[in-house]
């Protein structure tokens, strides 16, 4: 008799719990960036809910940050207090079909204490310029916050900052600048280009091109000193 009543009390606390409403995965549906709401397609069901808030990226005080979810965005969905009618999104989660971004500084996803954010990856199933879903866009802005280095770039260009460093790279070109030297790589220095017609260097007040010095011996042997 008393296993019969503990067999029948398990079943009505499991039929209790399965009317409980929990965390649910889920697939975003709609969006609206201006009330940064989503609607999502609940899985396994794929019920489309009503709107509904979406977990804020980052705040405190005065800062805030914005990124609305995408078309197709895996997220986890939570019951506030238990209330069906009350959802919030509540995290993205990364999946084999989207997955998180890699960096092109290390070709590796963020690793524990690094924070990378990559724009143009696509969404499910595939992006507009037909690249596969989640694969990074090589023209999209990006950033890769490290524990000794920032790095950031958009397209073929990019700004390194480390200890004692400062490097911009656009193409083939470089320039860095540390404490003992500025060294530009694979470009021309030039100023005042649109005002002279040619490649010039400028100074406050020198031109190098046409620049000559009075006193100086005409010809080809050196001199030590001006003549």
């Amino acid at each position: 008799m008393t296993d019969l009543i503990s067999e029948v009390a398990k079943r009505v606390a499991s039929a209790i719990k399965g009317t409980i409403p929990h965390p649910r995965f889920g697939l975003v549906s709609a969006v609206d960036p201006v009330n940064h709401a989503v609607k999502v397609h609940l899985q396994p069901e794929d019920i489309e809910s009503g709107w509904m808030p979406y977990l804020v990226g980052a705040r405190s005080g005065a800062l805030r940050s914005g990124s609305p979810p995408s078309m197709g965005q895996h997220v986890k969905v939570t019951p506030i207090e238990g209330d069906p009618e009350h959802l919030v999104a509540s995290a993205d989660i990364h999946d084999d079909i989207v997955q998180a971004p890699t960096s092109p500084v290390t070709g590796k996803p963020a690793q524990p204490g690094e924070w990378l954010v990559r724009a143009g990856c696509g969404a499910p199933p595939t992006t507009t310029d037909g690249r596969s879903s989640g694969e990074a866009d090589e023209n999209g802005a990006w950033y890769h916050l490290m524990a000794d280095a920032f790095h950031a770039g958009a397209g073929n260009a990019s700004l390194s900052i480390a200890n004692g460093s400062i490097t911009l790279k656009v193409g083939a070109a470089s320039f860095t600048f540390t404490a003992a030297s500025l060294a530009v790589l694979g470009a021309n220095i030039m100023t005042d280009q649109t005002v002279t017609g040619q490649t010039d260097v400028k100074t406050s007040s020198v031109r190098l091109n046409n620049h000559v010095h009075g006193g100086v011996k005409s010809g080809s042997d050196a001199t030590s000193r001006p003549e």
